[in-house]
Order: structure tokens, then C-alpha cells, then sequence
């Protein structure tokens, strides 16, 4: 064997086993940042909206809390908002809305009116 046929030799073994690598390391990566694996051994307590039923003194929590996780969340829709901003209000903050059928483009206005 010559000199450059070994080289070749050895690099080509060098790409294969480069290869098995690299696919070793992506199947580790993509089990660990799969979400089962990531919420196995944890179990998260699911955060409730408290109801509002329109007492100022409450208003601040419940409006930081429901724009944190709904108003400015992407995951939802604006007809979904609106179902849970309506399933999230009781007494007097309900009846200034409950006049408002649960469709997206109410939404906004519900939650001006509740601001004010």
C-alpha cells in the first residue's frame, strides 16, 4: 500500500466514525429536549386564573395574572380569550360584559371595558 492509499484509508474510517458520532450525539439531544423527557420526573401544578367579580382592590392581581397567561399569550385564539376572560369574571365584572357574545372580534372590547 502507498503512502496516499492508507491516508485515504484512514480518512475515510475517520469520516465514518465522525458520522456515528454526530448521529449519537443528535439522538441524545433530541431525546433530552423531547417533553416527556423534560416533564418526567416533574410534575407541574397548572396555574388558576382566581375569579373576578369585580372588586377593585383584586383588580391588579387579576389583571396581571390573566394578561400573563392569556391576554399576551400566542397559544390562544381571541374567541379563546374571551371564553376564559367570561369563565374568569362573576358578580359586577361579569355583568359588564356578559352583554358581549364569546366571538374574537369582542374580545378587545371586553377587556377595554373591564380596564376602565
Amino acid at each position: 500500500e502507498t503512502t496516499e492509499e492508507s491516508i485515504e484509508e484512514q480518512i475515510d474510517v475517520f469520516r465514518h466514525e465522525y458520522k456515528i458520532i454526530i448521529e449519537r450525539i443528535t439522538e441524545k439531544l433530541n431525546n433530552y429536549n423531547s417533553p416527556q423527557t423534560m416533564y418526567s420526573n416533574i410534575k407541574l401544578q397548572e396555574i388558576k386564573i382566581p375569579m373576578f367579580y369585580g372588586e377593585m382592590k383584586q383588580w391588579s392581581s387579576f389583571h396581571d395574572l390573566f394578561k400573563s397567561l392569556v391576554h399576551d399569550s400566542k397559544h390562544f385564539t381571541e374567541v379563546e380569550k374571551m371564553f376564559r376572560l367570561k369563565t374568569s369574571l362573576g358578580g359586577e365584572a361579569g355583568r359588564l360584559i356578559q352583554h358581549l357574545p364569546v366571538t374574537a372580534t369582542n374580545y378587545e372590547a371586553a377587556w377595554q371595558i373591564l380596564k376602565e
